[in-house]
């Protein structure tokens, strides 16, 4: 480690007070719950807390009793001799640092005292511990990190620390947190060119190096309607160039365009971000707070509509899709590479196209 002592070094000022406070600190930690690190022995799992941790403060400012940090490396290496490797296996402590997205999604702490700048405290890594939250929508149920910020958590939809209790009302309120639940979304880079307001669509397009972390490029999407190749982003604006998260489990919050009521079918189309009416691949079931929508999949397996040019049969051509039930009204909309299977086909005739092994097949629909 960068700050120890080598031989022959004088000591003169560097035996400060806070540094052997910190030192008598560690060592009534280390008798109270874990005493058989002086003797070899291996702690009992009664002797050692699984959810309390100590923490080493290295993000440069002093924080708060229940301040939030993100952590990182171990404040004992095990590969600094044998000693420390005793002091490794007998107690945790890990460096902790201001929440950084990238690097601290479900990975971070809740401190129990306020702990100075390069000095060492507890905090919570698992189980029920106060803490403030940035509460965006009084719907969630969940909160995070906030990138950048010590003082609070974020809620969402999806996190990892599930939220028990809080204050009513929106913006920052006192909470009961549960750490260390699971969460079922994944990040995003967003190399749109612009901004990605929360409960956007997107599709994805190569990857991102994240810190040692590859994850999918978000886009606009570029097609009509959907299978399972379009997602949802959270609830959170994303700036261009930075890294967002995207819910993987459904249902979620999504951004329509237009007033549907509960059963209504939506979906993408190019050029657009919220899901638009007369498409396909998401289903509408319930309107949330804030505008947003409540949907689930529904995905985009058949379509009806009209070959543009005259087909014959096993050939491919492009269809103009249809909308309706009663009546049938030209989206206007297109798919290319549809094969037609069941015959050859003029512009006048209507076809069902399903997808079939990842192929658009066209066949003879009885009745426009």
């Amino acid at each position: 480690m960068s700050d120890r002592f080598r031989s022959g070094q004088s000591l003169d000022g560097a035996l400060t007070a806070a540094f052997l406070n910190d030192l008598s600190t560690m060592l009534d930690q280390w008798k109270r719950s874990q005493g058989a690190a002086f003797t070899g022995a291996t702690p009992s799992t009664g002797e050692r807390s699984q959810t309390v941790i100590r923490v080493k403060n290295v993000s440069g400012d002093d924080v708060g009793r229940f301040a939030v940090m993100g952590l990182g490396d171990p404040v004992i290496d095990p590969g600094d001799g044998d000693a420390q490797l005793m002091s490794f296996k007998n107690i945790v402590a890990l460096q902790g640092d201001e929440p950084d997205i990238e690097q601290h999604w479900g990975l971070f702490c809740i401190t129990l005292t306020p702990i100075q700048d390069g000095r060492i405290g507890e905090a919570v890594v698992a189980g029920v511990v106060q803490c403030k939250v940035n509460v965006h929508n009084e719907g969630h149920t969940f909160a995070d990190i906030e990138d950048g910020s010590t003082t609070r958590l974020s809620s969402c939809l999806d996190g990892t620390a599930r939220i028990l209790w809080k204050e009513s009302g929106t913006g920052e309120k006192w909470a009961y947190v549960q750490i260390g639940t699971a969460s079922s979304r994944n990040l995003f880079y967003n190399d749109s060119g612009a901004t990605i307001l929360g409960g956007s669509l997107v599709r994805f397009d190569g990857t991102h190096d994240a810190g040692g972390i590859f994850v999918p490029v978000a886009k606009q999407p570029n097609t009509f309607g959907s299978q399972f190749n379009i997602y949802v982003t959270a609830e959170i604006d994303v700036p261009d160039g930075g890294i967002g998260f995207y819910h993987k489990d459904f249902p979620c919050l999504a951004r329509v365009n237009g007033s549907p009521t509960a059963g209504a079918l939506m979906g993408p189309r190019s050029g657009s971000w919220q899901l638009e009416l007369n498409t396909y691949g998401f289903k509408i079931i319930d309107q949330a707070d804030g505008g947003l929508f409540l949907v689930e999949r529904d995905p985009m397996l058949t379509f009806v509509g009209k070959f543009d040019s005259s087909v014959s049969k096993g050939a491919t051509g492009t269809v103009s899709i249809y909308y309706g039930t009663s009546s049938l009204t030209d989206t206007t909309e297109n798919m290319t590479g549809v094969r037609a299977v069941s015959g050859a086909f003029t512009t006048s005739d209507f076809v069902n196209v399903s997808k079939i092994n990842g192929e658009w097949q066209a066949f003879l629909r009885s009745c426009g």
